[in-house]
């Protein structure tokens, strides 16, 4: 980044941005623009002043026909060359600065043209809109269809099990006499097998408790990407936002993508007025259905560049150290170990009878039994938001 000590960017920052960026393993210019210390478009500018090629700050014409995915990935995205005098669009960062600078006096300069990454992800997300549509909607089927709802042995399996409830309605009244006592035998099965799980569980839980894994250095700390999906979420934005820049990590080890459906103008405005970070980026999800929370995960999933992803809904208000917490327990877990879950905890138990009989049944469950069934490596529940998984190399399917 030492171009920008020809501009008017304070030498003192550039070099606090240098010692951070040091002590993170990071790049000098992802702490400065992630931690607020320049604007991105300042830095770009500079940048492609730097290397005598254009900087676009404006929506650029792409050529068609290319893997979104890919372009995303790569930061790098081919122009359309009878409306652009450039023939790559591109937003580098990190590695591929350095490789730019020292290859700047054999790059043409019409050949190539700078933007900033926000910018970059608009125009590559707005350019593949159908393809990144159908892809929310349809990529797992497409890539195994065992794994999705619309499979064909899911629809037997549901007429099956619709087969079975009928069968065994008839069989409880043609043995009307007894219907009762084999009701009740049968829902006694259910209950007692429930509590005996149960109760297993929580042995396990206080037999043994856990040993926190120990700290990670920032440099030793992977690459986080966060995604909240949300809608009609205006009147806790503000909170959320607050709860996401109190997270103590890195700023330029981590990336917020807040997922908005196209008609959710309220929302985005909230959140603008919350006062977003650098590191947060507005997604809007194209039109297409189903409209749901797996859907918008699905939108934003290729943009992410984290070597670990949390997902979040907009009411939570995760502790500052969980995204530490996390890296530190993957560093230690096995490579079978796909998915950490946070504690949920309900904080609103003091405000009613059914709040606090919520409350204590989320307490039950995250703090003793889900523990408990880890220890003895059964299936468990997942909360749906506070989910810690690996990052995850998307490849493209036809």
């Amino acid at each position: 980044m030492a171009f920008l000590d020809e501009t008017q960017a304070p030498r003192n920052i550039l070099l606090l941005a240098a010692q951070r960026a040091r002590d993170q393993g990071v790049g000098a210019e992802e702490v400065l623009i992630a931690e607020g210390m320049i604007d991105e478009s300042v830095y770009y500018r500079a940048l492609a002043l730097r290397l005598e090629c254009p900087y676009i700050d404006r929506a650029a014409s792409l050529a068609s026909g290319f893997d979104y995915r890919a372009a995303l990935r790569a930061s790098v995205a081919r122009a359309d060359t009878g409306q652009e005098n450039f023939e790559w669009l591109m937003a580098p960062r990190g590695r591929q600065v350095v490789d730019l600078l020292r290859l700047a006096q054999k790059l043409a300069p019409p050949r190539i043209a700078l933007c900033g990454p926000s910018l970059f992800s608009a125009l590559v997300r707005a350019k593949g809109r159908r393809a990144l549509s159908e892809d929310a909607s349809f990529a797992l089927s497409r890539a195994d269809e065992r794994l999705s709802a619309s499979a064909p042995q899911v629809r037997r399996s549901n007429f099956l099990g619709v087969a079975l409830s009928i069968a065994t309605l008839v069989g409880l009244v043609a043995t009307a006499p007894r219907m009762l006592e084999v009701s009740s035998l049968f829902l006694s099965i259910l209950f007692f097998g429930g509590i005996y799980v149960r109760s297993c569980a929580i042995a396990a839980h206080f037999l043994r408790q856990p040993v926190a894994p120990p700290a990670l250095s920032d440099r030793a700390l992977p690459t986080y990407t966060i995604i909240a999906p949300m809608y009609r979420e205006a009147s806790v934005s503000a909170q959320f936002v607050a709860a996401l820049k109190a997270l103590d990590y890195p700023a330029a080890k981590l990336e917020i993508k807040l997922v908005l459906e196209n008609d959710d103008a309220e929302t985005a405005e909230a959140l603008r007025k919350a006062g977003l970070a650098p590191n947060m980026e507005i997604v809007i999800a194209p039109s297409g259905a189903p409209r749901t929370k797996p859907r918008a995960l699905n939108v934003a999933l290729p943009l992410a560049r984290g070597k670990l992803l949390a997902i979040y809904d907009a009411e939570d208000r995760p502790e500052p150290d969980q995204l530490r917490i996390a890296a530190a327990a993957y560093a230690l877990a096995g490579p079978r170990v796909a998915c950490l879950q946070a504690r949920l905890t309900v904080d609103n138990g003091g405000e009613g009878f059914f709040p606090f009989f919520f409350a204590i049944g989320y307490a039950s469950l995250f703090d003793v039994i889900n523990p408990g069934l880890g220890k003895l490596g059964m299936p468990m529940p997942l909360g749906g938001t506070s989910n810690h998984f690996r990052g995850i190399t998307y490849q493209a399917h036809p």
